[in-house]
């Protein structure tokens, strides 16, 4: 393999806040986003989650499986429990998990694997990994922000508070409760927390030899071929739409402070056969 260009930038411009992670080691590219905590209690945990997930990528065997590394991933998160002393109030309450997405190229059988909000490019194919409820919390926060703008509220205003992350507040703290849950039906989704996950979910993205690809959070709202275009569009949008309302609607904006729209991890790579 051979790295051509990475980037890893937290959204409040301090690394020691930066939820994303990137792992390169002989045989595997990763790139690990750590959940943003919905709940005060819950800051600062998707950080501790990514470390988690990054030291485990880390030392694995080469030839193992999809399903064996989400194995080893899950049992990273629920060892973490059981030294906390978390076991039973994550296992009654989703909302108490610590938990991470991550996407992982595998060398050896040549396959990504996309664990839960990511994306990527192979030979300039996109593939991404939308959920339902990101759907469903995006349209209704930009549509009340909206409703807001036509009612008198200035963009700055809105900028500076930010109604429709109120409004969608409840659902966002609630949404723990959809993944990796079989009853969910189709707003289920897959996140790696520490207890059994919906494999099913995980798309897997052949990768033919000699081919170029390109690793990314969900912190670009669109990924391009390159580093260069893929932070000149972030850049653009973060001027033409900072509340994220309109070209690409989000669950948030900039936020205040801060110097983008969430931590973001780029990686490009040529791989060998």
């Amino acid at each position: 393999m051979h790295i051509i260009e990475k980037q890893l930038i937290g959204k409040t411009g301090n690394p020691d806040q930066c939820e994303d992670f990137i792992v390169i080691t002989d045989h595997f590219v990763a790139i690990i986003d750590g959940v943003t905590g919905k709940r005060k209690e819950m800051e600062g945990t998707g950080r501790i989650a990514a470390q988690i997930l990054a030291k485990i990528i880390q030392s694995m065997d080469s030839r193992i499986s999809m399903n064996d590394c989400i194995e080893l991933l899950t049992a990273g998160i629920h060892r973490y429990y059981q030294e906390q002393g978390m076991v039973e109030i994550t296992r009654e309450d989703p909302r108490n998990r610590i938990a991470a997405s991550a996407i992982i190229f595998s060398r050896f059988h040549r396959q990504i694997w996309m664990m839960g909000d990511c994306q990527c490019l192979v030979n300039d194919q996109y593939y991404q990994t939308p959920t339902a409820i990101d759907e469903i919390t995006s349209r209704a926060r930009a549509l009340f922000n909206h409703l807001e703008l036509l009612s008198g509220t200035t963009l700055e205003e809105l900028t500076q508070n930010d109604p429709g992350r109120e409004f969608i507040k409840p659902l966002l703290q609630k949404q723990s409760l959809l993944q990796n849950n079989p009853k969910a039906g189709p707003h289920a989704f897959f996140i790696i927390d520490g207890f059994p996950v919906l494999v099913s979910m995980v798309k897997i993205v052949e990768v033919p030899d000699q081919a170029e690809i390109v690793l990314a959070s969900d912190g670009y709202p669109r990924l391009f071929p390159t580093l260069e275009q893929s932070e000149a569009y972030l850049q653009e949008i973060i001027q033409e739409d900072p509340l994220q309302i309109s070209i690409h609607p989000s669950t948030k904006g900039i936020g205040l402070n801060n110097i983008s729209f969430d931590d973001r991890a780029y990686i490009r790579l040529l791989t060998t056969k």
